[in-house]
């Protein structure tokens, strides 16, 4: 069986079989870049892959969803976010690059909540699409009415949800000296559409207050 060469970090299966993302290059010789399937026997590439780190893999309906730091799937440009319907790469919602500065979005994760399509990683964004942003069927937006989720090493690292909220895990805080006063908790907060949650302060006062991952 073949081995990937680098680490795997969303393995998810979709359409009956097994799918994988990275930052891994290849199998056996076999050029995967970054994304690959699982036949039963051996890793296969979906096309070209992507030209960057996938980090988050979730598996819906229409298709296998890949969030990473990337610019490209295949010869799609999808800024960060693309969708595998089996045959080739497709963009989703036209996710513009939103950010002045970097290159690509760095998104590290994405979650359908209440019909509309959320995206966190690390990333200033314009409109104060900060680390965090929706879908909300017409426009790519900000997050609830403040500027997103600040700090000098924000970002978000996961989505999950449980009972009717959406809970959002990463490297944010509302104290100094790296955190800001705005953001609605430490860590780990939930928001249900409307509002923000701070889970009882979250990891407040931690040396880091990261989390990396969430699970109900």
């Amino acid at each position: 069986m073949g081995a990937l060469a680098n680490p795997i970090v969303s393995v998810v299966a979709w359409s009956g079989e097994l799918y994988a993302g990275g930052s891994f290059t290849s199998s056996n010789g076999l050029a995967l870049n970054n994304v690959a399937r699982f036949d039963g026997a051996n890793w296969q590439p979906l096309l070209t892959g992507c030209d960057g780190p996938v980090y988050s893999l979730r598996a819906y309906p229409d298709g296998l969803y890949a969030a990473g730091w990337f610019t490209y799937a295949d010869t799609v440009e999808a800024n960060g976010l693309a969708r595998w319907d089996g045959l080739q790469w497709n963009r989703v919602f036209n996710l513009p690059d939103i950010t002045p500065v970097q290159q690509t979005n760095a998104i590290n994760d994405m979650f359908f909540f209440q019909d509309e399509l959320y995206i966190g990683g690390k990333f200033v964004g314009l409109n104060d699409m900060n680390n965090i942003a929706k879908y909300d069927g017409t426009q790519w937006i900000k997050v609830g009415t403040g500027q997103g989720l600040l700090g000098t090493f924000a970002g978000v690292n996961r989505f999950a949800e449980h009972n009717g909220k959406l809970y959002i895990a990463g490297s944010f805080a509302d104290y100094p000296p790296y955190g800001n006063i705005q953001n609605p908790g430490n860590g780990v907060v939930a928001w249900d559409g409307q509002n923000w949650y701070d889970l009882d302060g979250g990891t407040s006062l931690s040396s880091n207050a990261a989390v990396f991952s969430i699970e109900w």
